[in-house]
């Protein structure tokens, strides 16, 4: 997945959705991998699901692009890291 990509296409709620999903996903590894970070995963990850349900698609864009994407190429940035 080339983050340089998604972030140019990020322009309509299905983008964004995918980036949501993919963090969530990136979340919930790190809960099964590390009982220390179990609940502040879980708030993440209530956070982001109260964002799809309750922002409207511009709202959600727009968060996408300048929080939740930069917190995802984080995570793939200390996987490629860790590889």
């Amino acid at each position: 997945m080339d983050i340089n990509i998604i972030e140019k296409e990020i322009s309509n709620t299905a983008e964004a959705n995918f980036v949501l999903l993919s963090l969530y996903r990136e979340y919930s590894i790190i809960m099964l991998n590390d009982e220390n970070e179990k609940e502040e995963c879980r708030r993440k990850m209530q956070q982001i699901k109260k964002d799809i349900r309750y922002l409207s698609e511009i709202e959600l864009i727009n968060k996408v692009k300048s929080i939740y994407l930069p917190l995802l190429q984080k995570f793939l940035q200390q996987k490629e890291g860790r590889q």
